[in-house]
């Protein structure tokens, strides 16, 4: 079997290699108290991702101070490296435990920073909401003594467009979501742009970490679409408790007067019914709907200058239903529904974070490290064992995908395999405990075979699909792109893995290792982290 077995490709992780714990019994015994279980917050995310981004930034000194209470975590059932591919709250565990030993090494990570990026831009936001808020509703109330405050002026800005301006919110989220859009890319860029211009030196680590989360946007997109909902809902919560906090200074401290007007034809009764279809929300609070006899009485006409129904000194005592009215208006329409949608969208980030999975090749390559095979051993004292010591095993050197007997699978294969299709299957299944539903062609002389090859893919949908590649192969354009579009139909998440297989003697046999160095190379600038470069396991 190949020593390059399940090697992570560049970019995903860390090398691979089981560092040898220097820890000693004694100081894990001292160290084993349980490490919650907590959901990673949107800056330990940020840190997990940095530091697997290059192998270099988790040294072996970091893993070795973070073994005492990597035992710890593992502690509660025993835990060992095989629990880890099946266990989300253990995955959580030991990157929080390696997250304390990175930031006593390097403090200055920068989910911190990113942490009060996030803040920063959400008290930004909130004060241009009050501003903005106070103006408008300042601006709409407007009254010099002598032309009343249209209230239908009042309803289309701080009802009806606050309204429309949610739902296509909703929409763009629903939208986004149904086509497996990641989010919106040219936020990224932007910011990318703007901290390296705006924080020079520091400025661009901070842009390259941006444009290393936006290769994860596809794992990662849940994450990224609530978090930027709920910041944009503070502009909102801002701009409507500024504008009711405005309207009710207005209302204590004036004597506001208010009317309606339209060219529209309509009367009073057709207003009227329009008012009270509006304060159906509140229609168990008298005092904020206006009645018939108020709707009629304010009825403005312009080009005199005057109320249809009266003097304007008659009418101030129909102000109190309609600033009531307006009032409720702006809780029900404007304030409840962005109080709404930001507890909605904080509860949604905190899920998606909470279900991140933890599970990519970058991640397995930490767990390799963190959990050595013997960790988790819960047998007798070596020392009392009597015998001959057990004979060394083929031992994995590097992370694999997480085992899944019985999962479905589709094999593509490429080019001259095709004509060993049948044993390839065999040798796949029999390999990685897999139910093969399908054996495809590609790479042949048409690209039309290509097109049908990932139809079907997408028909059978499977768990995991894998990829082989005739020894010799080079990963050419053509080769790279296909790749890519197997994972456009296969799924973001999904393990993707590519093998090579084939010599003149054994079409099974495994690779030489400096071709899979080639291929390595290559697959790594697909910035893909569910994907894993393999053999199928034999030797020539």
């Amino acid at each position: 079997m190949s020593a390059d077995r399940y090697t992570p490709l560049p970019g995903h992780g860390i090398a691979s290699g089981n560092p040898a714990c220097r820890t000693t019994a004694s100081t894990c015994s001292a160290s084993r108290q349980p490490i919650a279980s907590a959901a990673l917050k949107l800056g330990d995310l940020i840190d997990l991702e940095w530091l697997l981004a290059e192998p270099a930034r988790i040294p072996d000194d970091v893993v070795q101070a973070a073994q005492p209470a990597v035992v710890a975590a593992a502690a509660p059932g025993g835990a060992g490296r095989a629990a880890v591919d099946t266990d989300l709250k253990l995955r959580q565990r030991l990157c929080r435990a390696l997250l304390v030993a990175a930031r006593a090494a390097k403090p200055d990570l920068p989910g911190r920073a990113v942490d009060r990026a996030f803040t920063a831009a959400g008290v930004l936001l909130a004060v241009a909401g009050l501003i903005t808020g106070a103006g408008t509703a300042l601006t709409v109330l407007a009254y010099d003594g002598t032309t009343p405050v249209n209230v239908l002026h009042f309803v289309l800005v701080f009802f009806v467009l606050q309204l429309v301006l949610l739902l296509l919110l909703v929409w763009f989220l629903l939208r986004t979501r149904a086509n497996h859009a990641a989010g919106p890319g040219v936020p990224h860029r932007f910011a990318a742009w703007l901290v390296d211009r705006v924080l020079g030196r520091r400025g661009r680590d901070a842009a390259e970490l941006l444009r290393v989360l936006r290769a994860r946007q596809a794992l990662y997109a849940g994450v990224e679409r609530w978090s930027l909902f709920t910041l944009v809902q503070y502009f909102g919560v801002a701009f409507n408790a500024a504008a009711l906090t405005a309207m009710l200074l207005l209302v204590t401290v004036t004597d506001l007067v208010f009317s309606w007007s339209t060219t529209l034809g309509l009367g009073g009764a057709d207003v009227h019914a329009w008012t009270t279809a509006l304060s159906a929300p509140w229609s168990f609070w008298p005092a904020g709907v206006p009645s018939l006899a108020t709707v009629e009485a304010s009825q403005w006409v312009r080009m005199p200058g005057a109320f249809v129904h009266g003097e304007l000194a008659a009418q101030s005592r129909h102000g109190a239903e309609w600033w009531r009215f307006l009032a409720a208006g702006l809780v029900a329409y404007g304030l409840l529904p962005r109080l709404f949608a930001a507890c909605f969208g904080a509860v949604r980030q905190r899920r998606a974070l909470h279900t991140a999975g933890l599970d990519h090749a970058g991640f397995h390559a930490l767990y390799e490290r963190l959990l050595p095979h013997h960790t988790g051993f819960a047998g007798p004292d070596p020392a009392t064992v009597r015998g001959a010591p057990p004979a060394a095993g083929a031992a994995r050197t590097a992370p694999s995908p997480p085992a899944q007997p019985g999962a479905t699978a589709v094999v593509l294969c490429w080019g001259s395999v095709a004509r060993s299709a049948a044993a390839v299957c065999f040798a796949a299944s029999s390999r990685f405990s897999l139910r093969v539903l399908a054996a495809l062609p590609a790479g042949g002389a048409s690209l039309a075979g290509d097109d049908t090859a990932l139809q079907q893919l997408a028909q059978h949908a499977p768990q995991r699909a894998l990829v082989v590649f005739a020894a010799g192969q080079q990963p050419t354009a053509d080769a790279l792109t296909f790749v890519r579009s197997v994972r456009g139909k296969l799924g973001a998440a999904r393990p993707l893995l590519v093998l090579l297989a084939g010599s003149a003697k054994d079409p099974l046999a495994d690779a030489e290792p400096d071709e899979q160095a080639i291929w390595r190379r290559s697959l790594g600038t697909l910035g893909d982290a569910y994907l894993w470069l393999d053999t199928l396991g034999a030797r020539p």
